[in-house]
Formats: structure tokens, C-alpha cells, sequence
């Protein structure tokens, strides 16, 4: 059995005693100090990026390390890689832990009086006698994805998921509508989720962060706090800044959808022991925005282009008299359009799909936009709804 870099090449082979440790893991069978051994030697495989190889077949299964939100490593097949043979200890434990799939993020919206709490309090010291994994969210909250949940909230709060071509709006008037919808809110410790926000993400910041919400919380709760920035793309445990450089994380990333920069990523700073005063990047939420200066949300490139070209068309509109605003609803469901354009008078719905502009049936009177094609025809047919005689 071997640790392999992502490219497949062999980095080094466990030893003997290492594969019976990592045996008994898949087999459920520790406890203890080799428990925390176990947890030790994946967490740091996870860290590095790199991948485990098993010699139970040939061709070699290929297994990746996730970290479920209870704060469990689980060992995971990479995606169209070989199959274990029936008797292996890691195929047998990747198919107890693989249940029903479920591909779809359960997003939240957070209202006023909401708890908020990207990460649980600190149980004590696990069975080893060292401090369990501390990355989960917290249980009570009955929010899958805490972090996704409360970014997507602030976007919809400050109305950023509207565009409204008669009203030019800065970038830091952006950041600062954000900053205002965070003052409505607060963290399950108590403490103020705008006192505990900053709006950059670096080193520098997260350091003067963690020392100013240690100060806040109250005694004997954890300290949280969120870091809200731009940035480029996120990789296996890291994040990559916009300005460059890369930050690392230690939980999970919560995307809105596509990995496409740039994106506007809401991360979560804490520390990873009770009574630490290191803080550490935990959770990030990334939302893919239309570009570096406007924070619209967007699902990722394709989206990005048609945005764009309908921010044009809304200013040309504007200039017939015609004042039409762009909306992306972040919590209607499934069967609701992908855009909305709105006039005093009207509302016309967008259904964005790879194929030609044509009519929607599960969106009843809306206008389907392709993606990656020829979006006139589209155009077309929304200059005649708004410009044509009420």
C-alpha cells in the first residue's frame, strides 16, 4: 500500500505496521491511542494532497480521504478508478460508509433570531486523551451547510442579487451593504456576527481577527470568527487569493456551485483546541460572482457570459427609457427561473439551458437563454417585452 501525489506517482509505501493500523481503521476495529494514531497519519496524507494506493487489485484502486462534517476520516474511491476485491478491509468499509446519494446542497436561509453556528462547541478530549476533530458544524443548528447558508443569506439581504442598471453601486458600497445585513445577525456563542466579520482575507487579517472575537465571546464559549473577501478559486486545502498566495484550511469547502473564479468566498476562523489561542481557517463558502468589482452571484462561467451580456442590454434598455433590473433568486427551489428581469410593469422569467432560445415547460412564460450559444434570438424576445406598447 502506498501514499501517491495526485498525478498517481508514489510518494513512499506505508510500513507493515502502518497498513495494520489503517486495516483496523477500515475495519472499525481501534481504540485508544491507535485511534488517535490512525486519525494522525490520514490527516496528515489529507493535508499534503495527496491520495492512498491499495495493492488489493491490479489495476491499483485509488482512494481519497474526506472528512464527513460529524469530524470522522472516511476513506473514499476516486471517481471512474478500479474496484477493491471483495475481501479487501477498504473496499468493504467504503461500501458500509457510501449510503444514498444526495448531490444537492440543503441551503439554507437564515432569518432574523436564526442560530448561526458554522462550528459546534468543544467536546473535550476524545478517547485518546487528545482533543476530537473539531471541524464539524454544530449539530443543534439543523443547517446542512452553515457557512453556504449564511453567505448566500448576506447576498440576499444586501439586495446584491439584483442588478439595477439606473443605480451605479462601488465595490466597497458593496462590501459595506454586506457589512450592514451581518449587523442583523449573531453567532450561537452570542457574540455579534458583524464584531466577529472582516471583510479581507490574509494572514494578517485572521490574526487580528482571532484576537478580537477571543475578546468578545462569552467565557467558556468558542471562539468564531468570519473572513468575507474575493478570491481566485479554492484547491484541496487551500485557498488561493485573488491577489495571489494561498491560505490553507483545515474543514471543508461549501460551494454555491462551479469552482470558477472569481468567486466571493465567506471562511471561517477558529481555533481547533478549547482554550488555543491559535486560529485557524476552517470552513469556506464560495459563491462564483460576475466579476472582481460587481459581487452578483453566478453558477460559474457559462452563467458568468450571459450575466454580463445582459447587464449591457439592461443599460441599452435604460437608455430607451426603459428601466429593467436583473435578479437571481437563491432560495426559490428547483422549478424557479435562473434570472429574473423586472420592469415597473413587468416580470419576465430566464431559464438558462444548453440548447436554443425557445419556450420553458417548467417554467411557465419564460424565455430559455442557452448557455455557450447564440443568445440574440434570446435578446430579441426580451427588448420586445419591454419595449413593446403597454
Amino acid at each position: 500500500m502506498w501514499i501517491v501525489d495526485r498525478a498517481g506517482q508514489q510518494v513512499r509505501s506505508f510500513s507493515a505496521a502502518e497498513v495494520d493500523l489503517l486495516e483496523r481503521f477500515a475495519d472499525d476495529n481501534l481504540t485508544g491511542q491507535s485511534v488517535e494514531q490512525a486519525n494522525s497519519l490520514l490527516r496528515r496524507v489529507r493535508q499534503d494532497n495527496q491520495w492512498l494506493r491499495c495493492a488489493c487489485a491490479k489495476p491499483n484502486p485509488i482512494m481519497h480521504i474526506a472528512l464527513l462534517e460529524s469530524g470522522r476520516f472516511v476513506l473514499r474511491n476516486n471517481p471512474g478508478g478500479a474496484e477493491h476485491l471483495s475481501q479487501c478491509p477498504f473496499g468493504k468499509s467504503i461500501n458500509r460508509s457510501a449510503g444514498p446519494a444526495d448531490n444537492r446542497a440543503k441551503i439554507t436561509r437564515f432569518n432574523m433570531g436564526s442560530v448561526i453556528a458554522p462550528h459546534g462547541e468543544f467536546q473535550g478530549e476524545g478517547r485518546s486523551g487528545t482533543v476530537a476533530e473539531s471541524m464539524a458544524p454544530a449539530q443543534r443548528s439543523g443547517v446542512r451547510y452553515p457557512t453556504l447558508s449564511l453567505l448566500l443569506t448576506l447576498l440576499d439581504d444586501a439586495q446584491l442579487n439584483t442588478y439595477n442598471p439606473s443605480v451605479k453601486v462601488s465595490l466597497s458600497e458593496q462590501f459595506q451593504r454586506l457589512r450592514e445585513a451581518a449587523s442583523r445577525y449573531a453567532l450561537a456563542n452570542g457574540s455579534s456576527l458583524a464584531g466577529a466579520m472582516d471583510t479581507m482575507i490574509n494572514t494578517g487579517r485572521m490574526i487580528a481577527l482571532g484576537k478580537r472575537v477571543l475578546e468578545q465571546v462569552p467565557k467558556g464559549k468558542r471562539a468564531v470568527g468570519l473572513l468575507l473577501d474575493r478570491i481566485e478559486g479554492t484547491e484541496a486545502r487551500s485557498i488561493k487569493l485573488l491577489k495571489g498566495g494561498k491560505m490553507e484550511l483545515q474543514g471543508h469547502v461549501e460551494r454555491f456551485a462551479s469552482n470558477d473564479g472569481p468567486l466571493l468566498a465567506l471562511a471561517t476562523v477558529t481555533p481547533q483546541k478549547p482554550f488555543s489561542k491559535f486560529f485557524v481557517i476552517g470552513h469556506v463558502a464560495t459563491a462564483a460572482i460576475a466579476s472582481p468589482n460587481l459581487l452578483f452571484p453566478v453558477t460559474g462561467q457559462a452563467e458568468r457570459t450571459v450575466v454580463l451580456e445582459l447587464i449591457k442590454l439592461l443599460h441599452w434598455l435604460e437608455s430607451k427609457g426603459e428601466v429593467v433590473q436583473l435578479q437571481k433568486p437563491l432560495f426559490d427551489g428547483d422549478n424557479s427561473p435562473d434570472l429574473i428581469l423586472r420592469s415597473r410593469t413587468k416580470v419576465l422569467p430566464l431559464v438558462l439551458a444548453r440548447q436554443d432560445a425557445g419556450h420553458s415547460d417548467s417554467v411557465p412564460n419564460a424565455v430559455v437563454v442557452p448557455l455557450g450559444g447564440d443568445i440574440q434570438p434570446a435578446k430579441n424576445k426580451i427588448i420586445a417585452t419591454f419595449l413593446r406598447s403597454s
